[in-house]
């Protein structure tokens, strides 16, 4: 077998069969499979390189950050709501697709970055969650309190109602933050939002 190079993938003259692999490959993907190619030529180690592997993990990565990248989305539109258990539901997702662009795309240390990231987002998620529970309760008895005549302990619990929404808010992250998931999302695709 003759030996493999980046010009005998990549042909200024002609397409190899690699190519018309690449080329069904979104923009991504492609990025992704030429960096393990260029690394592996740079290594040394480009003639033991199992390219229909390279290709499908190119692939498979692509698809996991684009689902990675909606349930972030979908995670923090939930904590906007303050529906912090639903964002930690999605944040969990988020992080199992992450788990797989960390396996098979072409920058595990970044994908390991961003899983401590969705590690961190849930923990603020719980804590939101459980200072969420709290108000709640507070509000409830905020009520009982009301409806029996207690006013200033109704007050006083509305109060420390108004408190834990306030820190539950805080853990769990503004609209700022939507937009920022929506705005990476929508570079992703390509949408052009100016218009």
């Amino acid at each position: 077998m003759a030996e493999r190079t980046i010009d005998s993938l990549f042909p200024t003259e002609g397409t190899s069969e690699f190519q018309l692999q690449m080329a069904a490959l979104s923009d991504g993907a492609q990025t992704s499979a030429r960096n393990v190619i260029e690394q592996a030529a740079a290594d040394g180690t480009l003639n033991d390189l199992d390219l229909d592997e390279v290709i499908s993990n190119a692939r498979d990565a692509d698809e996991a950050r684009e689902n990675a990248e909606d349930l972030q989305t979908e995670q923090a539109k939930a904590a906007s709501d303050g529906d912090y258990d639903k964002a930690k539901e999605l944040s969990d997702k988020a992080e199992y697709e992450l788990e797989e662009v960390e396996q098979k795309g072409d920058d595990p240390l970044a994908a390991q970055a961003e899983i401590k990231d969705a590690d961190y987002d849930q923990m603020d998620l719980e804590n939101a969650d459980y200072h969420q529970e709290i108000a709640d309760d507070k509000a409830d008895a905020a009520v009982d309190a009301a409806e029996d005549g207690d006013f200033e302990t109704a007050e006083e619990l509305s109060d420390d109602a108004a408190d834990e929404v306030e820190v539950a808010s805080d853990y769990g992250g503004g609209a700022d933050e939507v937009e920022e998931a929506e705005d990476a999302d929508a570079y992703d695709q390509g949408v052009d939002e100016t218009v």
